[in-house]
């Protein structure tokens, strides 16, 4: 079962001596737990996208945040005509 995350009181409330970083089980969470290779970088359909999107459109992003931002801010100009 799903456990709510756990409050910073929580994380940090421990036996007296222990470490608060480690306290219900670190607070870790959140650490990156993979990253992909630069050939995955470069074979992935979104780094076409943004290359296809380059060319068509002079438009340079320099990946998924700023293309986000983009279509969010832009959503008419998603279309390159």
């Amino acid at each position: 079962m799903l456990m709510p995350m756990p409050t910073d009181e929580q994380v940090t409330a421990g036996n007296p001596g222990d470490d608060p970083a480690t306290a219900l089980g670190g607070r870790d969470y959140g650490a990156t737990l993979w990253e992909p290779s630069e050939q995955s970088v470069r074979d992935a359909k979104i780094t076409g996208y943004l290359d296809w999107l380059h060319q068509a459109s002079g438009r340079v992003l320099a990946g998924y945040d700023e293309l986000w931002r983009w279509s969010v801010a832009e959503p008419d100009r998603k279309s390159v005509v």
